[in-house]
């Protein structure tokens, strides 16, 4: 058994041509070591690298691959399908349905296993690499998975998923700010009868939870619109709200605001002068020191 430096031995187009649709080598004759990128076999559906000296493996626009197995490799750390099938420059759901993966037993860890766009996967075996570090994709499975084995894989759930976990956090504080005691808003979905989170209902209550902070920009709005409109009370409702805005359209008046805001500026100088004029005048009136005039006299 000779050990070979996997990507040197895989790109040898004496040994595997672009054309190929399985690549397998048999580890007795040639040990594969070292980190291996198998990539532009468009005609690629197989793949075999049983118990050889792999240490990472990822896959690039070989939109074909429907079935890889690398068990057995001992020193595997990281295993990577996100680009197997790239459309337009952009990654995309590939057809790979089966993936197989096994370190041995007692091993430690396993860093990542990206299976993003991995949308037709059916069966899925992961023994025997210890803790899963990270794994990415399993929001992109697009079917149930029929089979799934994960002897001696610890960690291997949902939790660990990188999307799930930016999730949890998003839902955590989502709750925190509606109050806390899980009062998500929660609906059913149609298409599969599972209780989801109602997204819609959600970021209402966010926008109205957060329009309560007294600092908030949008209770400041809220309050100056409510004042305009001349609603008293405690409790406005959003629908008081939009039935008063309603009533100044249907007077037309919502499209004359712009106009008379600054018309009411106007006015409200001109009252102001001809008010104080009116009592200006009035005073020297009382006081008999505007010219030509005379007290009243009263005929009997």
């Amino acid at each position: 058994m000779a050990d070979k430096q996997a990507q040197t031995y895989i790109d040898n187009p004496a040994v595997f041509a672009k054309s190929v649709t399985k690549i397998e080598v048999d580890h007795s004759l040639n040990n594969l070591i070292g980190d291996l990128i198998i990539k532009d076999f468009p005609n690629l559906t197989d793949v075999i690298l049983r118990n050889h000296g792999l240490t990472s493996v990822t896959v690039e626009s070989c939109p074909n691959l429907s079935n890889i197995n690398v068990s057995n490799n001992r020193n595997l750390v990281s295993f990577n399908l996100e680009k197997t099938t790239i459309i337009n420059g952009e990654n995309a759901g590939n057809k790979v349905k089966v993936v197989k993966i096994s370190g041995y037993s007692g091993k430690p860890s396993f860093e990542e296993i990206n299976l993003k766009n991995c949308t037709s996967l059916e069966g899925l075996f992961v023994n025997d690499l210890g803790k899963i570090r990270t794994i990415k994709g399993v929001k992109d499975f697009d079917n149930p998975i029929r089979e799934i084995n994960m002897g001696g894989s610890e960690g291997f759930n949902l939790t660990t998923t990188d999307e799930l976990e930016r999730l949890e956090a998003v839902e955590k504080v989502s709750d925190e700010i509606l109050g806390g005691s899980g009062n998500l808003p929660m609906t059913i979905d149609p298409g599969t009868g599972k209780q989801v989170v109602n997204v819609a209902k959600l970021k209402e209550d966010l926008v109205v939870k957060g329009a309560e902070n007294p600092d908030s920009p949008t209770k400041k709005i809220v309050e100056a619109v409510i004042v305009e409109l001349g609603l008293r009370g405690t409790n406005i409702t959003q629908q008081q709200i939009i039935d008063e805005i309603r009533k100044l359209k249907d007077r037309g008046e919502i499209d004359k605001l712009e106009s008379a805001a600054s018309a009411r500026d106007v006015e409200i100088s001109k009252d102001k002068l001809i008010s104080g004029r009116f009592n200006e005048l009035q005073m020297l009136r009382d006081k008999k020191l505007l010219p030509g005039q005379e007290d009243e006299k009263t005929e009997v």
